[in-house]
Protein backbone atom coordinates (compact mmCIF):
# COMPACT_ATOMS: atom_id res chain seq x y z
CA UNK A 1 0.00 0.00 0.00
CA UNK A 2 1.69 3.18 -1.21
CA UNK A 3 -0.69 5.85 0.09
CA UNK A 4 -2.91 5.09 3.10
CA UNK A 5 -5.26 7.90 2.08
CA UNK A 6 -6.15 6.39 -1.30
CA UNK A 7 -5.44 2.65 -1.19
CA UNK A 8 -7.07 -0.06 0.90
CA UNK A 9 -5.48 -3.34 1.98
CA UNK A 10 -6.70 -6.41 0.10
CA UNK A 11 -10.16 -7.53 1.21
CA UNK A 12 -11.14 -4.13 2.62
CA UNK A 13 -13.55 -1.58 1.19
CA UNK A 14 -12.01 0.68 -1.47
CA UNK A 15 -10.77 4.10 -0.36
CA UNK A 16 -12.04 7.14 -2.28
CA UNK A 17 -11.23 10.82 -1.80
CA UNK A 18 -13.30 12.51 0.92
CA UNK A 19 -16.62 14.31 0.28
CA UNK A 20 -14.74 17.58 0.86
CA UNK A 21 -12.81 16.95 -2.42
CA UNK A 22 -15.65 16.62 -4.98
CA UNK A 23 -13.46 17.06 -8.08
CA UNK A 24 -11.13 14.24 -6.96
CA UNK A 25 -14.16 12.02 -6.27
CA UNK A 26 -15.61 12.82 -9.72
CA UNK A 27 -12.29 12.00 -11.41
CA UNK A 28 -12.06 8.65 -9.63
CA UNK A 29 -15.68 7.80 -10.45
CA UNK A 30 -15.31 8.86 -14.08
CA UNK A 31 -12.13 6.80 -14.50
CA UNK A 32 -14.20 3.76 -13.46
CA UNK A 33 -16.71 4.31 -16.29
CA UNK A 34 -14.59 6.01 -18.93
CA UNK A 35 -12.87 3.02 -20.55
CA UNK A 36 -13.82 -0.62 -21.01
CA UNK A 37 -11.43 -3.60 -20.92
CA UNK A 38 -10.41 -2.91 -24.53
CA UNK A 39 -9.56 0.73 -23.83
CA UNK A 40 -12.65 2.04 -25.62
CA UNK A 41 -14.54 5.03 -24.24
CA UNK A 42 -17.82 4.03 -22.62
CA UNK A 43 -19.15 7.23 -21.04
CA UNK A 44 -18.97 10.77 -22.37
CA UNK A 45 -20.59 14.10 -21.61
CA UNK A 46 -22.24 15.38 -24.80
CA UNK A 47 -24.49 18.40 -25.38
CA UNK A 48 -25.45 18.76 -21.73
CA UNK A 49 -26.19 15.08 -21.21
CA UNK A 50 -24.43 11.75 -20.82
CA UNK A 51 -23.90 9.15 -23.53
CA UNK A 52 -22.97 5.53 -22.84
CA UNK A 53 -21.52 3.02 -25.30
CA UNK A 54 -23.72 -0.08 -25.79
CA UNK A 55 -21.68 -2.62 -27.79
CA UNK A 56 -22.36 -1.05 -31.20
CA UNK A 57 -23.88 2.38 -30.59
CA UNK A 58 -24.06 5.38 -28.26
CA UNK A 59 -27.25 5.89 -26.26
CA UNK A 60 -28.24 8.73 -23.96
CA UNK A 61 -28.10 7.81 -20.29
CA UNK A 62 -30.61 9.33 -17.90
CA UNK A 63 -28.89 11.57 -15.33
CA UNK A 64 -30.98 10.04 -12.53
CA UNK A 65 -29.80 6.55 -13.53
CA UNK A 66 -26.17 7.70 -13.53
CA UNK A 67 -26.66 9.42 -10.15
CA UNK A 68 -28.12 6.17 -8.78
CA UNK A 69 -25.08 4.21 -9.98
CA UNK A 70 -22.79 6.80 -8.39
CA UNK A 71 -24.67 6.52 -5.08
CA UNK A 72 -24.42 2.72 -5.23
CA UNK A 73 -20.67 2.94 -5.83
CA UNK A 74 -20.06 5.51 -3.09
CA UNK A 75 -22.20 3.49 -0.69
CA UNK A 76 -19.64 0.69 -0.90
CA UNK A 77 -16.49 2.75 -0.31
CA UNK A 78 -14.76 4.56 2.54
CA UNK A 79 -12.58 7.64 2.85
CA UNK A 80 -9.87 8.56 5.32
CA UNK A 81 -11.25 11.16 7.74
CA UNK A 82 -8.68 13.21 9.66
CA UNK A 83 -9.04 13.01 13.43
CA UNK A 84 -7.77 16.19 15.08
CA UNK A 85 -6.35 16.80 18.51
CA UNK A 86 -5.59 20.34 19.60
CA UNK A 87 -6.23 21.60 16.06
CA UNK A 88 -3.66 19.25 14.49
CA UNK A 89 -4.28 16.06 12.55
CA UNK A 90 -3.48 13.21 14.93
CA UNK A 91 -4.40 10.29 12.66
CA UNK A 92 -6.82 9.19 9.95
CA UNK A 93 -9.87 7.01 10.50
CA UNK A 94 -11.46 4.91 7.76
CA UNK A 95 -15.04 6.20 7.45
CA UNK A 96 -17.96 5.13 5.21
CA UNK A 97 -18.52 7.61 2.37
CA UNK A 98 -22.32 7.58 3.00
CA UNK A 99 -23.61 9.38 -0.12
CA UNK A 100 -26.62 11.69 0.07
CA UNK A 101 -28.18 14.39 -2.15
CA UNK A 102 -25.85 17.05 -0.77
CA UNK A 103 -22.69 15.01 -1.48
CA UNK A 104 -23.64 13.65 -4.90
Amino acid sequence: MDDPLTEAPAGERPIYPPPSAPLDVARKLYSRYRLDDNGLRTLVAWRGGWMRWHTSHWAETDAAELRSEICDTLGDVDYMRPVRKNGEIDHYEQTPWSPDKRKV
